[in-house]
């Protein structure tokens, strides 16, 4: 890499949240701050809900045509050679910047397919998400065609989003080695975590549906929003709902392996890579697994209520799997995103060689 290159890292994400996908933004921009000379650029989402609906019927998605133009403003008066959007939600500004800075190189982060994404919402909620899902279909399809280079998170999203080029890499979730060492001596629950949104909801339903009323164990649910949602709704003793955790370690430290039963969304669970840092067996859908190295040692695959019961209650599970922890450490530790992007570097210098 060269400190040489500047690079504008456009994001639309607030970095001090701890979602997933903002996790992999943060890992992003660490590396072009690092590597390059790097400005960032904030596109201010923070609109009402009567601005997004308007916003999407003129083509926008997290955006307006006031972020376009003041986007337009400073690449004129500023100059790059590299542009990161870390989303593929603004396709529709992708497409006006490229149009009016062709010599740009622009690369594109996909997180997830964003148009599968919002069609799960608008199916999930109705027909005023339809707008949404509309201008996401048309965003994502202006940032790969206007991109010269794209970053998808599995095969799969890179098959169902379209691409058809060699100009992209695939690049799992990744984390940063955050785990202090420690084997509990009393592992004495299940664990389900994540933020409360329609995929990780669907979730906590089919466990307190479906698999808490058939088995013994304790199983605690945990992430930011999920004990208001669940707040008026009749849960089993043997479950535990909790908000938001500031220390994931204490969460783990007690509990016996990690339970995913999600069916809808896209992208990977980077869930799962907490769980795989902290050696925790994963007992998941197939679904759940997509983008990660399934290796029967840490994956229990269970696609059926029937098949969650079985492994929590027939099966002798340690709360320490040194195989879930080496697979991490192999695969998903954060130090390997320097590896990763050589290949975006490397593509930004054929580009400029070709057009010169």
């Amino acid at each position: 890499m060269c400190k040489k290159y500047k690079v504008l890292f456009i994001y639309t994400c607030d970095l001090s949240q701890s979602s997933g996908g903002t996790t992999g933004t943060q890992k992003a921009l660490k590396f072009f701050e690092e590597n390059y000379q790097t400005e960032k650029y904030y596109i201010n989402r923070s609109f009402s809900k009567k601005e997004i609906f308007i916003n999407s019927l003129c083509g926008y998605l997290k955006s307006n045509r006031k972020s376009e133009k003041q986007l337009c403003q400073l690449l004129r008066e500023k100059s790059f050679d590299i542009l990161f959007f870390d989303d593929s939600v603004n396709g529709k500004i992708i497409k006006a910047v490229k149009r009016k800075f062709p010599s740009i190189f622009i690369v594109v982060n996909f997180h997830n397919d964003e148009t599968k994404y919002y069609k799960d919402i608008y199916i999930s909620k109705g027909v005023l998400y339809f707008p949404l899902y509309i201008a996401s279909k048309t965003n994502q399809k202006n940032a790969l065609e206007y991109s010269n280079y794209r970053i998808y998170i599995t095969d799969v999203d890179k098959k169902s989003i379209g691409e058809t080029s060699d100009n992209y890499t695939i690049i799992p979730a990744l984390l940063t080695d955050s785990f202090d060492l420690k084997k509990s001596r009393n592992a004495d629950y299940y664990l389900f975590f994540g933020f409360s949104f329609y995929a990780n909801d669907e979730a906590v339903r089919y466990i307190i549906n479906e698999i808490a009323p058939k088995v013994s164990k304790r199983i605690v649910i945990a992430g930011k929003g999920m004990d208001t949602t669940f707040k008026y709704i009749d849960i089993p003793p043997n479950v535990k709902i909790i908000g938001y955790v500031d220390n994931l370690n204490s969460l783990f430290e007690n509990a016996i392996a990690f339970i995913c039963p999600i069916f809808s969304g896209s992208g990977m669970k980077v869930k799962i890579v907490d769980a795989l840092m902290r050696g925790k067996t994963v007992i998941c859908t197939d679904f759940a697994a997509i983008g990660y190295d399934k290796q029967k040692e840490v994956f229990k695959i269970c696609n059926t209520a029937q098949q969650f019961i079985d492994v929590i209650n027939n099966q002798d599970i340690q709360s320490y799997n040194e195989y879930a922890r080496q697979l991490f450490c192999d695969k998903y530790d954060a130090k390997k995103l320097q590896e990763y992007y050589k290949d975006i570097h490397s593509a930004y210098l054929k580009y400029k060689s070709e057009n010169k």
